[in-house]
């Protein structure tokens, strides 16, 4: 018998086709570095790149970098690209350890030491030296550059760069459009769990989106906010345990700072559940137990960044006039060994086009028989 294809059928087709330009058809611009180069090793406080000096009888530019949740392959492919360009540098490497308390000393010392650039890492701590429209800057006209940044209109960090406010930066974010859709193809769930920290601006922007193609679709989002008067381990572990319980079919790990720093925890117990998860992130894909996600790569967007960076201390460039920008090669990541032990092995025409990661061993400890969650 020859199965006639429904509206329903033509929608996933037509998302399939979406897919496949987002993830194979998209290259990127000319101007935008993703050369493979020798990568870092762990960052020291302090750091000198040798090369030709920007200015014959000045010292070296100091780029003073912020860090949220340590040093990441993003640092690792600026710094990096900042080296390959031979260019006299000096970088000072601050970590805030994802400690809001921290920031205020942090702004403090780049009071005191003036650079000639402020990197910013990820969302809260820009929004802390960015501040705000309605007020003054609080670093002054010093440039900022951030990094890893979800949603930088949502932010408001667009619009201070419209009002010629010295920001521009990098996004590492992959559409949520084109991660709901390929997630659709890749697994039918109708119950789809979101867990995140609702401190995080950028967390919770994704979710606000996430809801509603989820309503315009008829898929029931759950979300499980991270309790913010509990220890975080115990907390996230908690939030899990709230989907598990709601009889969620998927878990989707936004871009959050917490979830990424406590993946395992979250993909270890939803895989005993049978749940798969599917991250916004890289990391936790690769090294976090998750089973299948859409990403950029932090390391190709620590480049980017770099890029910008010289665009503003060797060629002069107005931080206001350079684009807030992402790259545009994503990435579709299948976690093989978490997708065989949550029965979440996608359909071939999305395997053709995934990097198959298959060096993790999670132990298959489903407590429950996995529903079926797509067609064969």
């Amino acid at each position: 018998m020859i199965k006639v294809c429904d509206d329903a059928c033509r929608w996933r087709w037509q998302a399939l086709l979406l897919a496949l330009w987002l993830l194979a058809n998209t290259p990127l611009s000319a101007a935008e570095p993703v050369q493979a180069v020798t990568r870092w090793p762990a960052p020291p406080t302090e750091l000198r790149l040798p090369g030709k000096a920007l200015q014959a009888d000045a010292p070296p530019p100091l780029i003073y970098l912020a860090l949220y949740r340590g040093f990441t392959e993003a640092e690792r492919g600026f710094i990096a690209y900042l080296r390959d360009q031979q260019i006299a540098l000096r970088l000072l490497l601050r970590d805030t350890a994802g400690d809001e308390q921290a920031i205020a000393a942090l702004m403090d010392e780049i009071e005191a030491l003036q650079p000639d650039l402020i990197y910013s890492f990820g969302t809260t701590l820009t929004a802390h030296l960015a501040g705000r429209l309605n007020q003054s800057p609080p670093l002054g006209r010093r440039p900022l550059l951030f990094n890893i940044v979800a949603d930088p209109e949502g932010a408001g960090f667009t619009a201070l760069a419209a009002a010629g406010r010295p920001i521009t930066g990098a996004t590492h974010a992959v559409p949520l459009v084109a991660q709901y859709r390929t997630l659709r193809l890749a697994l039918a769930s109708q119950r789809i769990g979101v867990i995140f920290n609702p401190a995080e601006l950028n967390a919770q922007l994704s979710v606000n989106e996430l809801q509603r193609f989820a309503a315009a679709d008829g898929v029931t989002l759950i979300s499980a906010p991270i309790a913010p008067d509990l220890p975080v381990g115990e907390a996230v572990s908690r939030s899990v345990a709230e989907l598990i319980a709601a009889a969620v079919d998927l878990i989707y790990l936004p871009s959050d700072s917490t979830v990424i720093a406590h993946a395992t925890t979250i993909t270890s117990l939803a895989s005993a559940a049978a749940i798969p998860t599917f991250s916004a992130t890289e990391q936790p894909v690769r090294s976090g137990g998750a089973t299948l996600g859409l990403t950029s790569a932090y390391y190709s967007v620590g480049q980017l960044a770099a890029f910008r960076a010289i665009q503003l201390l060797r060629d002069q460039r107005p931080a206001a006039t350079l684009p807030i920008s992402g790259i545009d090669r994503f990435t579709f990541l299948v976690n093989l060994p978490a997708a065989r032990c949550n029965d979440a092995i996608p359909p071939v025409a999305l395997l053709r086009m995934a990097e198959i990661i298959n060096d993790q061993q999670p132990p298959c400890r489903s407590s429950r028989k996995p529903a079926v969650r797509r067609d064969r």
